[in-house]
């Protein structure tokens, strides 16, 4: 062979080692592209929530390339060269959705394209970046940190003097080399507040009467008189009642199901409680525990239509729900609802920390309480939460099926242990007897008082323009009705004075308790009388009238017969009269509102409201707002900061 044709082979094989090499290099850079652009991604989506920076099952994280090489409890999840002998091909081609990951239920399967696309990779050699870094670990997130005061940067770029937030933007603004806008003019700067203040634009002639003053402090006193407005609290409570699911009643009969038809009640406590200028941390505490903190004090037992709004009457687990969900999002910014069913994908929260934090709640129920002025809780009344099963568990539900709870173990209250800075105290809660026995609260008995006095107003008034039978007996009913009214009020006065009363005491308030009883159970049945007669009147007259316009024989028949049923209404009740008694109708000062279906076709079971409460919401309100968790501290809802820079920031 001539020196030349080794001469030509040579450079023909070198060229053809080069031109081998340049395209494994060109295969390489288009699976390092795919790695980065294609299958972290999916790896990131699929897999990380298991085996990234938030836990680790097996042992195994797969969030960087070196991470896979290092394995697990099995080893080693990629062999590079070689798909068919690395685990992690192996386990996400599984045909048996037990054993495939992500496992049945947990996430969809990858599919045959994407695992194609993973033995492609690993084929190649596996190519990821120079100094790949893991996934970041999601408790260290600032959210989840304790709150530190930073120090107020000195910065030249500060708008208005001494403020502290505008100190903190002016530093932003330096280090980005952005200047400050120059001050609006006036009229731009009068809009703006009264719109972000009141919600409204300023009338013309408030616009003219504000440019033309002259002097120093025109700013700060609009502000402060657009703070004092009653529109600034309704402008406001826009907002908050979106955060907190604000939601009035669908009117479907008289149910209490999402919503209810005086929740009404929540929302103006909202309305007024920015306008009095309460602190964002002591509302908060009023909505999840008012009836355990001020469990007398009607205007801030409003508050808990917060829990109240949510009920749903068939079945209290989609009630529950909800209000872990919500207060989750409202009052921590975490979704929690995903951890019902396992562990939150990617916030640090476990499936026991959801069970733990619904059992702040599981005790509560709801009910409709006697407003003064007002006794039919038909037509007004505080829809409001209450602790009545105060000793039922809380189990873990398997994969969030109410069907299969777990109750090998109950489940404590407790918040998420990533957000746990401090501990958490639950003491049960004494209530006062007018709390558990509402009838006992003065203005119960008034309100009864002044509805049965009203109903003789109105008798006597119908009777003076309309001269009749049936008016007079409307009258005489209505007074009869007023005076069992006032016997069964003193009825129940002295069955409390009994109750109340030591075994020492020298008078016998027993004895005056059943004479009361006594006296009352006779008034009641005496009303009920009174009230039967009303009704004869009432058929008499339809039948004198229908006699006169010679109504046809069938529908006269049909009087009569109406006319003889009420007669002996009134037979009956007379009959009742004659019998001695003490039993009497006492009134209510709150109605428990029940659910349907839980158990059975029926009402649950009547809740008696308890002498104590468990005191967890308190617990949990004392700790969502404790300074140390971000939530408290505040002067009100527009904080000391908040006005100063209100007053100050003019651009």
């Amino acid at each position: 062979m001539s020196a030349q044709t080794v001469l030509r082979r040579f450079l023909i094989s070198m060229t053809l080692f080069f031109l081998a090499n340049a395209g494994l290099a060109m295969a390489m850079d288009s699976q390092l592209r795919n790695y980065v652009e294609k299958i972290r991604p999916l790896l990131a989506e699929r897999c990380f929530s298991c085996h990234g920076g938030l836990k680790q099952e097996a042992g195994l994280r797969i969030d960087t390339v070196f991470l896979m090489a290092d394995g697990g409890d099995s080893g080693s999840v990629i062999t590079k060269g070689e798909p068919d002998r690395s685990l992690i091909v192996e386990r996400v081609s599984d045909a048996e959705p037990r054993s495939r990951m992500p496992p049945a239920g947990e996430g969809e399967a990858l599919s045959a394209e994407q695992v194609a696309m993973l033995r492609d990779w690993i084929e190649a050699g596996c190519p990821a970046p120079p100094n790949e870094k893991p996934e970041a670990d999601p408790r260290e997130h600032w959210a989840f940190q304790r709150r530190r005061r930073p120090a107020v940067p000195q910065s030249p770029g500060a708008v208005g003097a001494g403020n502290p937030i505008d100190a903190f933007l002016g530093a932003v603004r330096t280090s980005a080399g952005v200047s400050p806008q120059p001050e609006a003019p006036r009229h731009v700067l009068v809009r703006r507040l009264f719109v972000d203040l009141i919600g409204l634009p300023p009338q013309p002639e408030q616009l003219a009467a504000i440019e033309a003053d002259t002097s120093s402090d025109w700013y700060e006193r609009l502000v402060d008189t657009l703070l004092a407005d009653p529109r600034h609290g309704e402008r406001w409570a826009r907002h908050w009642m979106d955060v907190w699911r604000y939601a009035d009643w669908w009117g479907l009969g008289e149910q209490h199901r999402y919503s209810q038809k005086h929740m009404w009640h929540f929302r103006d406590w909202i309305v007024e409680s920015l306008n009095a200028d309460v602190g964002y941390d002591e509302m908060v505490r009023q909505m999840l525990a008012a009836d355990e903190l001020y469990p007398d004090d009607p205007a801030k037992l409003r508050a808990t239509g917060f829990l109240a709004r949510n009920w749903f009457l068939f079945n209290r687990t989609p009630w529950l729900d909800e209000t872990v969900e919500h207060i989750g999002k409202g009052l921590l910014g975490l979704t929690m609802n995903c951890a019902k069913c396992h562990d939150h994908k990617y916030d640090p929260i476990t499936q026991e920390d959801y069970y733990r934090f619904r059992a702040f709640f599981e005790p509560i129920e709801t009910r409709v309480d006697v407003l003064a002025g007002e006794s039919d809780l038909t037509k007004d009344g505080i829809p409001r939460v209450f602790d009545g099963h105060l000793d039922r568990p809380t189990y873990l539900f398997i994969r969030g099926d109410d069907m299969k709870p777990d109750t090998s173990r109950v489940i404590q209250p407790g918040v998420p242990e990533v957000l746990a800075f401090r501990g958490l105290e639950i003491t049960p809660v004494s209530l006062p007897k007018t709390a558990f026995e509402p009838q006992r609260r003065p203005w119960v008995i008034e309100a009864h008082l002044a509805t049965a006095a009203r109903a003789v107003a109105e008798a006597e008034a119908e009777h003076a323009t309309e001269r009749s039978l049936v008016t007079e007996q409307t009258v005489a009913a209505a007074q009869a009705s007023l005076a069992a009214v006032e016997r069964r009020a003193a009825a129940m006065r002295a069955a409390w004075a009994a109750e109340d009363a030591s075994s020492q005491a020298a008078e016998n308030p027993l004895g005056a308790a059943v004479a009361a009883a006594k006296a009352a159970s006779e008034a009641e049945k005496a009303a009920a009388v009174a009230a039967a007669w009303v009704t004869v009147a009432r058929v008499s007259a339809k039948l004198t009238k229908a006699v006169v316009e010679k109504t046809d024989p069938s529908s006269l028949q049909a009087i009569e017969k109406e006319l003889a049923v009420a007669r002996a209404a009134v037979d009956a009740a007379a009959k009742a009269a004659a019998e001695p008694g003490e039993a009497f109708t006492r009134f209510v000062g709150a109605k428990w509102t029940a659910t349907r279906f839980q158990n059975s076709g029926k009402d649950d079971p009547s809740v008696v409201f308890p002498p104590t409460s468990t005191g967890r919401r308190a617990a949990l309100a004392h700790w969502i707002t404790d300074p140390r968790n971000g939530a408290g501290g505040c002067e009100s809802h527009l904080d000391a900061a908040s006005r100063q820079t209100t007053r100050d920031n003019r651009v």
